[in-house]
């Protein structure tokens, strides 16, 4: 498999581990999700759920994501 593909894999079963592990031992995690760039293409950069990087399964594991933004760092 290609390397991209086998980082999207490796991450959508990070991802689902910790999913499963929170639900069993009824635990709280916090996951911080690095965005690709497709928000710096759009005229609002404000970041979206899609932007999340390598992969939709931590999208899809998800209950809650809070994106930060910063409008300073876009226009100073």
């Amino acid at each position: 498999a290609p390397k991209a593909e086998s980082r999207q894999v490796a991450v959508a079963t990070m991802s689902r581990e910790l999913k499963l592990l929170a639900k069993e031992f009824q635990l709280v995690v916090v996951v911080l999700c690095q965005l690709n760039r497709a928000s710096e293409q759009r005229p609002d950069k404000r970041p979206m759920i899609s932007d999340l990087r390598e992969s939709g399964a931590v999208e899809q594991d998800a209950d809650m994501v809070i994106l930060l933004h910063r409008p300073d760092m876009h226009d100073p």
